[in-house]
């Protein structure tokens, strides 16, 4: 038996000191002089405006202060919901595998440096390669998902981190480590992440910032985790057996893709113009968004944030060694950085989802206050005030996973998402590529890591400062939404989110679906 589902689209215009009636045969509202301006009773009445069918859907929208109330009949609403959740769950899997690996890549500094005798700098161009590659894949992935999926994207990109691993096991030089481990992994590690980011941004319009920041939590999670595993593999099996077995590790992120299926809703029809708008299909290199300077400013964030972060991540665990310290006081700074990351993603996801809250000056503020603990890591040489910084830093830095796609569709909207979050991975990926390797040359010459990681605390500092511009000249795009149509939203594929998008006019919206 088929099914076809229909919308009833009602535009009602807003009275607060005025409810809704309708009667089934009615084709138009009807304002009554019932007191009921609670958004909730709305919604409860456009259940029973249609006795004769079965509503399904209802939502109202409030534009004065931007409430929704929505609810759902329909128990296909249930299992959307479901796999809602699933998508947070196999997000947060993913990004403790490759993350986790990439944040922790550090650890393995001080063994390359003795099997290999190479210089500082020449041997951080191993870190460097594996999390630039992560960054600068990021096209590459939004190419990919838009011709595929997301979920082939990250089953792709786990099996691809899985072989460089595998071959970097077998590594007989500094220079054959740049390719598997650096070039090959972390293009792996890459095409996992960007179309994980995109999975999790696409499928919740509400919320957005709080599951975001619940899957980001993953990355710490993995830098709390890793760091010990990977201490534990190395001085069990070495430091080539630990890479066969986190090889192995890498093959969950395949599992993972295999769950993250968008909510769809193919049994759905709605209008022309939303059919029609769904036939437009975004671009993937838009050189047009340049033209945006909070989009510039954006990218100027990302690109000096990468440089810095990557002077931590690689170079730290080395510090602490420098210091005398030993090397699981290495590896707990990173723990530690990871411990309060996992707790600062879902921090700043909650604080960045209240509406008082403004999302571009919380995330340039992170950055600000990440950047000054930087710059004292090595300056003061006793371990308590590293553990402090590694907090702080840890923290604040967390802004970058749970707030940024949140920043860039305020930005350049919706519709130009993808396009835009792999242009600022491209930035990410040069920033991080320079960075480590930067701060190796400096200790290599001055014998000192103190202006290293003033380097890497001033760029990221730099980078929330930055963020000042677009918090300043802030302005929401509308994603060419006019104020008679549905919009630019792929019906076939996320049509739920049409029921939950904020209508820019002054109107409640009433979406009811009958059979």
């Amino acid at each position: 038996m088929t099914f076809t589902i229909t919308f009833n689209i009602l535009r009602i215009p807003l009275n607060r000191n005025a409810g809704v009636t309708m009667n089934p045969q009615d084709e138009e509202p009807t304002m009554s002089n019932t007191v009921d301006p609670h958004p909730v009773s709305l919604l409860h009445r456009s259940e029973t405006i249609l006795s004769g069918g079965k509503p399904k859907w209802a939502l109202a929208i409030d534009p004065m202060d931007g409430k929704q109330t929505f609810c759902s009949t329909d128990p296909r609403e249930k299992e959307r919901k479901i796999r809602q959740c699933l998508i947070v769950f196999a997000a947060f899997i993913t990004f403790f595998c490759v993350c986790g690996f990439a944040y922790s890549i550090g650890v393995y500094f001080e063994e390359f440096l003795h099997v290999f005798q190479q210089r500082a700098g020449d041997t951080a161009w191993v870190g460097s390669l594996n999390f630039g590659m992560l960054c600068l894949s990021g096209p590459v992935s939004s190419i990919v998902s838009e011709r595929f999926s997301c979920r082939v994207v990250v089953m792709v990109g786990g099996l691809t981190a899985c072989a460089g691993l595998v071959l970097s096991a077998f590594a007989t030089s500094i220079s054959y480590l740049y390719v598997t481990l650096g070039i090959l992994t972390g293009f792996g590690f890459g095409l996992c992440f960007s179309a994980t980011v995109f999975v999790v941004s696409l499928a919740f319009d509400r919320h957005r910032s709080l599951a975001m920041g619940i899957s980001m939590s993953g990355v710490g999670a993995g830098m709390v985790v890793q760091p010990y595993l990977i201490e534990y593999l190395i001085h069990r099996y070495g430091w080539r057996g630990s890479m066969l077995i986190l090889a192995g590790l890498m093959l969950q992120s395949v599992v993972c893709g295999a769950l993250m299926k968008l909510p769809t809703a193919k049994y759905m029809t709605c209008s022309p113009e939303c059919e029609r708008a769904s036939e437009r299909k975004p671009k993937i290199i838009d050189l047009g968004i340049f033209v945006n300077f909070n989009y510039v400013a954006l990218t100027a964030n990302i690109f000096l944030f990468c440089l810095g972060m990557s002077v931590v991540l690689v170079h730290l665990p080395h510090v602490a060694d420098t210091l005398s310290f030993s090397h699981d006081q290495s590896a707990l700074l990173i723990s530690i950085i990871g411990i309060t990351n996992t707790i600062g993603r879902t921090l700043s996801g909650v604080v960045g989802n209240l509406h008082f809250v403004n999302v571009t000056l919380l995330y340039g503020l992170s950055y600000v206050i990440a950047g000054l603990a930087t710059l004292f890591y090595p300056s003061s040489g006793h371990y308590a005030v590293m553990v402090i910084c590694s907090v702080i830093y840890g923290l604040f830095t967390a802004a970058f996973g749970s707030l940024l796609s949140d920043v860039l569709l305020r930005i350049i909207g919706k519709d130009r998402f993808t396009a835009g979050y792999g242009m600022l991975m491209v930035f990410g990926g040069i920033g991080t590529t320079l960075g480590a390797p930067l701060a190796g040359w400096l200790y290599d010459g001055l014998h000192d890591y103190q202006p290293s990681f003033y380097l890497g605390g001033g760029a990221l500092t730099l980078s929330g400062l930055i963020m000042f511009i677009p918090w300043k000249f802030e302005n929401y795009p509308t994603n060419s939404t006019k104020k008679n149509t549905i919009g630019f939203l792929e019906c076939e594929k996320v049509i739920p989110d049409i029921l939950t998008e904020k209508v820019p006019t002054e109107e409640i919206l009433v979406v009811i679906s009958s059979v």
